[in-house]
Parts: structure tokens; sequence; C-alpha cells
């Protein structure tokens, strides 16, 4: 029979899978969400995690603290400090909540061992016990195993990083048995039918969209929202090349933002053609065979046995051009200390 509760939708990952788009969505659209009978307390609800962490003194997993979001606890005058307090307002209405850390953190440790399963578990029977007046779904989004390397290497270059593609990528080591297992446990807790698998792919996603295609999952796609801006974006392949080189020499010397900014004056004014990822298509391949089975057992449990993925493979076989090189770096040092714009790039780029 179904529940006639409201329902608590908890996105729970992974990370590389849209978190920043639907954290912004979330900002930008909360009284939107509130008059359709959604609420979304908090941006990012790894601090809902921490809570529940130190409230059952989880020593094994206390890794859910995050330098940008304060420790909450009820009353404390915080928007979740205040959806503590006060969720027994909430219980005719659906809740939303998101953050990437829950399956990505969790998916990465020592899971597998017995003291901290038992936590996880309890973990998870926190969160059941805390939304009483609700049935809980979990949503997770899986992006493939190589799209979330490439993605991951963008970022760690973006963010500063100096590692080569060929030392980052020997970090990727198969981690299906803990993914399994964690599917295990949260079906022990929720059940089943209870967990969301969405590839993240955009053939995949209702209208070909990731903010659409949670619409649909709340039940509201016909909810008219702000329209999303891109968040997160991947620096051209161009641009990574020489960042490491750059950061090399002088560490992080822009923000993501005045990066992106760069990054899009490459692609859309000078028109530099633009190399998705990093993998060739045999390092792909073999990735991917890494994880064959985890996508089989999500295949078999979630999507009837239809494949996970559908998008083809590319092979990311890249050869720098010197000419381009030289404008890109032009452009990131000259841009230090400067007004990014559109104008200010135009004016380095001609005098290149």
């Amino acid at each position: 029979m179904p529940s006639l509760k409201p329902t608590a939708y908890i996105r729970i990952g992974s990370d590389k899978a849209g978190t920043v788009t639907l954290a912004q969505f979330t900002v930008k659209n909360k009284e939107r969400l509130q008059q359709a009978g959604v609420i979304a307390p908090v941006r990012n609800c790894i601090g809902f995690i921490d809570f529940l962490v130190g409230q059952k003194s989880l020593n094994e997993i206390d890794f859910f603290k995050s330098k940008r979001i304060p420790p909450a606890k009820p009353g404390d005058g915080s928007p979740l400090g205040e959806f503590l307090q006060n969720y027994g307002e909430f219980k005719e209405q659906d809740i939303f909540m998101t953050t990437e850390t829950l399956w990505s953190r969790l998916v990465k440790y020592d899971i597998l061992k017995k003291s901290v399963s038992d936590q996880v578990v309890e973990l998870l029977e926190s969160i059941a016990a805390f939304f009483e007046h609700h049935q809980v779904k979990i949503i997770l989004h899986l992006r493939r195993v190589d799209g979330y390397a490439d993605s991951s290497f963008n970022q760690h270059v973006k963010g500063g990083g100096t590692t080569s593609f060929e030392d980052f990528f020997k970090r990727y080591q198969p981690m299906p048995p803990r993914a399994i297992h964690l599917l295990n446990m949260l079906e022990s807790v929720f059940g089943r039918e209870a967990i969301v698998i969405r590839p993240f792919e955009r053939g995949q996603m209702k209208g070909n969209d990731l903010i659409a295609d949670l619409l649909w999952l709340l039940g509201r796609s016909n909810l008219e929202c702000r329209t999303k801006e891109a968040a997160n974006e991947s620096l051209h392949r161009v641009m990574v090349e020489v960042l490491k080189e750059i950061n090399r020499e002088r560490g992080k010397v822009l923000s993501n933002e005045e990066l992106q900014t760069i990054s899009s004056f490459l692609r859309q004014e000078r028109g530099l053609r633009d190399v998705k990822g990093f993998l060739t298509k045999e390092q792909r391949e073999t990735l991917l065979e890494s994880y064959s089975e985890f996508y089989k057992e999500v295949s078999l449990r979630y999507m009837d046995g239809a494949p996970l993925f559908q998008e083809p493979l590319i092979d990311s076989k890249f050869s720098l051009d010197e000419k381009e090189a030289a404008l890109a770096r032009k452009l990131i040092l000259g841009s230090i200390g400067q007004n990014v714009s559109v104008e200010h790039l135009r004016s380095l780029a001609e005098s290149a």
C-alpha cells in the first residue's frame, strides 16, 4: 500500500555529477520550490550529515566536516539549525536535500571493515529516524568512471594542482566492492524501492537537462524555475595544459570564476577547438572493465537490466598548438590582479 507520508528526497552523490548545478538551483529557486510544496532548507546538506555523525558519536566515519559550512545545531540561527529545530512544521511538505559527500566519501573509505560498516548503517538509520514524518527516497547520480576521471583532473588543475594526468590516473583504483556494499547498506535501511539511480548522461535525462530531470523526480515537472547558469564547467583543454605549467611556476593565480571566463573566451570568441577529456579510448576501455561488475549490478537492480550508460567512448588524444598555448598563457598571466572581463581579454588577445 502506498505511503501517505510526504517524501524526503536525499540526493547523496556522486561528485562530478551536477552537484554545484543542483546546489545553485536550490538556492535560486527556494521560494518557488516552497510554493510548490518542496522545502529545500540548505544548499548542501553535508552539515546535516555531520550533525548526525556527531550526535551518534560515530568516530569511525567522522569525516563529514566542511571548512566552508560551519557546524550546526538546532536553533543556532543558521538555515540548517532552524530546519533541525523546526522539522516538525514540514510534515505535510516534501523535502529536498543534496550533497555529494555521503556517497563519495564513504565509497572511497574502508567501509568493508565491520566496525566502519556498522557505523555507516547507524548513520543511515539516523537519517531514516530523523525523517519520522516522511518516507525517504535516496537519489544517486552516477557518472561513468572515465568521465569522472576526466572531470576530476580538470578540477585538480583548475584548483592549482600540478600532478600530471598519468600520475593522477594511477589513483583510480577500482572500488566496485565498496560501492556494492554501500548499496547493500542503503537497501537494508531504506529498501530497494526507495533508491533511485540516475545516470549522469544528458541523453538519459528528462528533457536532456539535469534540472528538468530533478523536477521530474520530485513530481514537479511543470514548475517554472529560474534558468540555471553554467556551473563548475570544465576548462578548455589548451588552458589545462598551460595552467599546469603556470601552477608549477606560481601556484594558483586566478579564481575558478576568472579561469572559466578565460576558458569561455577561448571557446566562443576565439573559436579554439576543444578536446573533451584526457583519456585515450584504450584507457577508457580498461577503466570501464574494472567497473563492469558494479555497473552490471546497478543495471540488474535498478534498471531492469538495461545498460546503465549509453554514450559512446571518445578518444581524447591531443597535440598542443604552440600559438594557442601562447595565447592562453598571455590571457592567464595578463589577467592577474585585473578585472577579468571579455573586453579585457579582447584587449590582451589583440596585442598578442
